[in-house]
């Protein structure tokens, strides 16, 4: 996923100019979720700030994503920064804010006001993007589940880690980016994940625009891959391919399903 998340930050840029040209009162939210219920960097938390501990040495913990002889944690990583970590650092479904972990930004996203998510007139969008996007390879890929949970009642609730991300009188873009088949041990099944979105919209399925980059879609979605079957289930969706080089074009097609979407969106 480390090269699949430098395309998407790559292709990030063009897309948001392609959506404010297209709408120039377009006002977007846009948070970024990582496939599990785990801080990168839970095995490090108790050695920091003492990190010259290399895989391999008793002092790193067994099973960690680094290869023999490399740092058992990274030693960039700003251990202060560790201390502000929150409940919702270690919740499914809740916006990224500290990504950590091997090839992740490691360091905390300047998204302001102490959101889980970027509006309209962030401040340097592109390059929080950035921080946010590149969470790195360490984690799961329980795709199904961080979709619940992520438009789920309690996490977007006031109080709740995304409150406010959710609008009843905007569409609502779902973008899955994923390499492996999913590991949701929860909402396991595609038509579950769609059943839970609807609800999270109103019931009303063409204001939810769905985009699939993953792996095994040459000759369309395959059965058992489920993030691809979910993405397909909706009317308004478009599927490509992990390996193509530039994500740019699936996101131009995503930006003319949003135009097509809008001439038919009813606020309720």
């Amino acid at each position: 996923m480390k090269d699949s998340q430098e395309k998407l930050v790559d292709a990030f840029p063009k897309f948001i100019e392609t959506i404010e040209a297209k709408f120039d009162d377009f006002d977007y939210h846009i948070m970024v979720v990582g496939a599990d219920d785990r801080w990168g960097l839970d095995y490090c938390s108790s050695n920091c700030p003492g990190l010259k501990c290399k895989q391999g040495e008793p002092c790193c913990p067994i099973n960690v994503d680094v290869m023999e002889g490399e740092p058992c944690c990274p030693l960039d990583y700003p251990c202060e920064e560790a201390a502000k970590l929150t409940s919702c650092d270690w919740t499914m479904g809740a916006g990224m804010v500290t990504p950590a972990g091997r090839y992740a930004s490691n360091q905390r996203c300047n998204i302001a006001n102490d959101r889980r998510y970027m509006t309209k007139g962030q401040p340097n969008l592109a390059g929080t993007f950035a921080c946010a996007a590149q969470i790195g390879i360490n984690g799961d890929d329980r795709v199904g589940d961080a979709l619940v949970g992520a438009v789920s009642y309690n996490l977007n609730i006031d109080g709740g880690c995304n409150a406010g991300f959710l609008r009843d009188d905007a569409l609502l873009m779902v973008t899955v980016i994923s390499s492996a088949v999913d590991q949701s041990q929860t909402y396991i099944y595609p038509w579950v994940w769609y059943d839970k979105v609807l609800v999270a919209k109103n019931g009303d399925p063409l204001s939810i625009i769905a985009l699939f980059i993953g792996g095994g879609t040459t000759d369309g979605c395959k059965l058992h891959n489920y993030p691809c079957k979910f993405v397909e289930s909706f009317t308004h969706h478009w599927v490509a391919d992990l390996d193509d080089p530039d994500y740019g074009p699936a996101f131009d097609q995503a930006t003319d399903l949003v135009a097509t979407a809008c001439e038919d969106f009813i606020p309720q």
